[in-house]
């Protein structure tokens, strides 16, 4: 299936922004706020507000994420954003995590209009990933949202309930087979060639467990596998780690 030849080459790939400033504090997620973001992207992707429960999946790391859908089960969405004040002051920051949800809202539509066109005969394939008309043009996006008085930006795509490939206890020969597969199949219809990482440099992430791409940053149905951040594989991407808003020079 084609797919856009547009891809996302933010500023954060080949620049490194000023660290000015103190180091930011980390806005506090808990069940009622997980509910206001919940009415807030229920207004951002439905155009309106509606009813929508929230779980809180993490509290950890660069994001927070939940996960939001509504009691009839019509949707069901992930919703990560940034957990701190990104008001005056924060210099260039707000721009670099921008660009980075930026980069995984454009790259996680492409993987949607990849794989949700699959199909043999009248048959979707094996991979279970069917996604209704409205959200085509609906979702992922990025909606900026208001917490405790402070604009924060925010990716919102659709939840995928897969456990990551350390949960599912694949060995490594499954795994390998499994990532080799995604590398042929999948990735060329996500990330142009020259921009990706190469498959030993992946695997050999995943048998050290380098935070770049560990058992808990690959997502697997048993037969595929998908990336929880694109910008893992893409050889160009600097990383940008919670260490670089909490340890400003």
């Amino acid at each position: 299936m084609s797919t856009s030849n547009r891809t996302v080459r933010p500023r954060l790939l080949s620049t490194r922004p000023a660290l000015d400033g103190d180091p930011l504090e980390r806005l506090v997620l808990d069940e009622a706020l997980a509910r206001k973001i919940a009415s807030q992207v229920a207004v951002a992707v439905f155009g309106g507000e509606r009813e929508m429960e929230a779980t809180i999946l993490d509290r950890s790391g660069l994001a927070n994420s939940i996960v939001v859908r509504d009691p009839l089960g019509w949707s069901e969405l992930l919703v990560r954003y940034f957990p701190y004040p990104l008001s005056e002051g924060a210099g260039e920051w707000r721009q670099v995590i921008s660009e980075v949800f930026e980069f995984e809202c454009e790259h996680w539509s492409r993987w949607d209009r990849a794989i949700a066109g699959l199909s043999v005969g009248e048959r979707l394939q094996e991979i279970v990933h069917y996604r209704s008309p409205w959200e085509a043009d609906r979702i992922p996006c990025c909606p900026i949202l208001e917490i405790e008085g402070q604009r924060v930006p925010s990716l919102v795509r659709r939840y995928l309930p897969w456990p990551s490939v350390r949960a599912a206890s694949l060995g490594e020969e499954r795994t390998a087979a499994l990532l080799a597969r995604f590398f042929h199949e999948t990735l060329p219809l996500v990330l142009p060639a020259k921009m990706q990482v190469s498959m030993d440099q992946a695997f050999g992430w995943l048998r050290a467990d380098d935070p770049r791409l560990s058992r808990d940053h690959l997502l697997t149905d048993g037969h595929h596998v998908v990336p929880t951040r694109w910008r893992s594989l893409c050889k160009a991407a600097r990383r940008v780690t919670l260490g670089d808003f909490q340890a400003r020079r």
